[in-house]
């Protein structure tokens, strides 16, 4: 565990060095995906590829990266816009079935391979020049991976129970209810955190609320700026009649993340303290009031009831 602290010590210094070379060492997403980079080629003792470094539309772009430390970090390290013959990229990724890491590539982080002409496989490996098997890097589909990112997943019956059942806790209205990601994607990513998405299971073992909370469309189109404004280390905008001091005001990382912002959980604040006790027992009657679990587990209930019933 020791030496894995000291690895990341040594990335994040290297990070900060290669950020602050390029002026980005105060965009804290693209230093933190610096930092994965770096770590992944320290640790698996990979030679560095600034051709990452050099992407605009890779760096700053893209919006779904492999986590640090897997064999898929360590594949990109090695192949982009870099030929690796399939006997060296076995060799340095200590494993022969590359296979399996090149697809997930593929088709969970949108990256495109270099392959043979008028080659109707789907096999992303090309000829060299000496006639040897390779694979390379050549490019990422941002629109796929962007669109893939926004598409909605969510049951829609999910969806039309939640709208019927809850309340915008902040406006109190129920037009145009949207199930709202309390943590957002690029944070998740940027923690290293799981992605959920809203689902009937998380409803029938009690932890949806921890996930999600109910929001207008206006004000999760609001909410959306919000965390991208913190995200780039600006600072957090809250409603006039809320008390700043009580919650977080910019990113933090790693020790905080999202937690005690306001836009997380505004009945959770980061420095309860400076809150009367009268404002923060509302508050907390207020989150049992809007985020009930009840109504939503009644109406999986009854959703059961009726698939038994078909």
């Amino acid at each position: 565990m020791k030496a894995n602290e000291d690895v990341m010590e040594q990335a994040r210094a290297k990070a900060r060095r290669i950020c602050t070379s390029r002026g980005w060492v105060h965009d804290k997403p693209i230093f933190n995906r610096v930092v994965d980079i770096v770590y992944t080629q320290l640790i698996k003792k990979l030679e560095p590829n600034n051709a990452l470094f050099d992407s605009d539309k890779l760096m700053f772009e893209h919006p779904v990266f492999p986590r640090r430390g897997t064999k898929e970090m360590a594949c990109l390290i090695l192949l982009y816009n870099n030929e690796k013959t399939l006997r060296e990229l076995g060799a340095e990724l200590e494993s022969s079935q590359a296979a399996a890491t090149i697809r997930t590539l593929v088709k969970k982080y949108f990256f495109l391979f270099k392959k043979n002409e008028n080659s109707k496989t789907e096999y992303n490996v090309y000829n060299s020049e000496k006639g040897e098997r390779c694979r390379q890097i050549t490019d990422c589909d941002v629109d796929a991976a962007l669109k893939y990112v926004n598409q909605p997943r969510t049951d829609p019956s999910l969806t039309e129970a939640f709208r019927k059942l809850y309340n915008d806790p902040l406006s109190g209205n129920r037009d145009s209810i949207e199930v709202d990601h309390r943590m957002p994607n690029e944070a998740s990513r940027t923690l290293g955190v799981r992605i959920r998405d809203p689902s009937w299971d998380l409803v029938a073992d009690g932890t949806f609320f921890k996930y999600f909370q109910p929001l207008s469309k206006s004000l999760n189109n609001f909410k959306r700026e919000v965390c991208v404004a913190c995200l780039h280390h600006k600072p957090i905008w809250v409603p006039d009649w809320v008390d700043r001091e009580a919650y977080k005001k910019e990113w933090e990382v790693p020790e905080k993340g999202c937690k005690g912002c306001f836009w997380h959980n505004y009945a959770e604040p980061l420095h309860p303290e400076v809150l009367s006790r009268a404002t923060l027992t509302h508050l907390k009657q207020q989150q049992a009031t809007n985020e009930n679990t009840e109504p939503l587990q009644a109406a999986l209930r009854a959703r059961n009831a009726a698939k038994k019933g078909e």
